[in-house]
């Protein structure tokens, strides 16, 4: 007769993650031992995402949330082998595990680009693992050359911004509800939106990548440092740069139709 297993897993999904602090061999804490050093070991307490700055990230089998069990890798090469055997040997990879997650970063100075990579190992129920890998490169900072007339352009946005707000508040209260009659005025309000929008996640990002840069030469890069909110903010602002191109696009062609030569040009291009 054949042994049979006495323990199973099944699918699970981010509503329903483990969340728990555990001792070493995911020993579940008991009064005796609670106060032990087994107890004590970081890579079997949970860290919410809060903790770790992140946020969920979809693999090719499920939704993972932010937070989780971590290993920071030291750079003391032999260390980090001593405590990844430690690891193995007190199962902290078991049946229960949904995915391991491998997150690094690394920055091109004559290219001014950072490379943030992502490895995702998914543990499927019935056994196997379905690797997912994503590489992303983006330029996070903005002043390493040209930097006075980067400025000065950003500073004439600014400003053609809030002007544009006033001419179209001031219309907005001549003609009242004859404004909003034209379905034009609903384009020039997306772009207002849609400009101050992108100024706002812009300062955001720049909050955020300041602050990664500090904790950097604050640890020399033997610290934590996260670019995931860094990375997600430059991602939606450069779909809000793509809406605003878009729509103010839709406007130059519409100008163009009062245009004498493309006015003549039309029905050639018809025929």
């Amino acid at each position: 007769m054949q042994k049979l297993g006495r323990e199973c897993s099944s699918t699970t999904g981010i509503i329903n993650e483990e969340d728990e602090n555990f001792c070493a061999g995911w020993k579940r804490p008991t009064p005796s031992l609670a106060n032990s050093s087994s107890c004590s070991i970081p890579e079997f307490k949970y860290s919410t995402a809060m903790k770790l700055k992140s946020l969920p990230i979809w693999g090719m089998r499920d939704w993972y949330g932010g937070g989780g069990y971590v290993i920071h890798l030291r750079p003391d090469t032999e260390a980090v082998l001593r405590h990844l055997k430690f690891l193995q040997e007190n199962h902290w990879i078991d049946t229960y595990t949904r995915a391991v997650l491998l997150e690094f970063a690394t920055y091109n100075s004559q290219v001014n680009l950072f490379g943030l990579c992502l490895l995702i190992a998914e543990f499927a129920p019935g056994g196997g693992i379905l690797p997912t890998f994503r590489f992303e490169g983006i330029q996070l900072l903005q002043y390493e050359t040209f930097k006075s007339f980067i400025i000065l352009c950003q500073a004439v946005f600014v400003l053609f911004v809030i002007y544009f707000t006033g001419r179209e508040l001031m219309l907005m209260y001549r003609q009242r509800c004859k404004y909003f009659q034209n379905y034009w005025s609903y384009a020039e309000i997306a772009i207002i939106i849609a400009c101050y929008l992108g100024i706002a996640i812009y300062v955001l990002r720049e909050l955020e990548t300041n602050t990664a840069l500090k904790q950097f030469a604050r640890t020399r890069g033997n610290g934590y440092i996260r670019m995931q909110y860094a990375a997600t903010l430059h991602e939606v602002y450069g779909y809000v740069v793509g809406f605003i191109v878009f729509v103010g696009t839709l406007k130059f062609i519409k100008l163009l139709r009062f245009n004498k030569r493309m006015g003549e040009s039309s029905p050639d291009t018809q025929a």
